[in-house]
């Protein structure tokens, strides 16, 4: 695998109407050495914590408690950056509103990580009953 890298230029503006520019040097790991990238890879490989926060209906978790949602928003952020970390976690399409508010009621991180780690577990037992019955079949 080799890695390629490409150089961007940034504008920003500022308060006054003047422009910065930034150079940023951002690096794609492929695997053929393709010249041409697309942002369709980014989308794609890249998870952002906005894309999972839409399936989860807040009110239905925190019955409309503004204290409660907040507090769901960092355990969700905090989850995302036990993923990214390699920690056992589910994907975010397995996690419910169930789990969200078990998630809630857990009162130390560690009660936390040890039932995102039962999910994981959960959810690739149900992943591999699903490959069985397509291999069975």
């Amino acid at each position: 695998m080799f890695l390629m890298s490409k150089t961007f230029n940034i504008i920003s503006r500022t308060v006054a109407g003047t422009s910065n520019t930034k150079i940023v040097k951002i690096i794609f790991p492929f695997i053929s050495e393709r010249q041409n990238t697309s942002i369709n890879y980014v989308k794609r490989h890249c998870s952002t914590v906005a894309n999972k926060e839409e399936d989860i209906n807040y009110n239905d978790v925190t019955n409309g408690d503004k204290e409660l949602e907040h507090k769901l928003k960092v355990l969700m952020l905090e989850a995302e950056v036990m993923r990214q970390e390699g920690k056992a976690v589910p994907e975010h399409n397995f996690l419910r509103e169930k789990h969200w508010k078990e998630i809630l009621n857990l009162s130390s991180r560690s009660a936390r990580q040890k039932y995102l780690e039962y999910l994981f577990k959960l959810s690739k037992r149900k992943e591999n009953q699903k490959v069985n019955t397509l291999t069975f079949i």
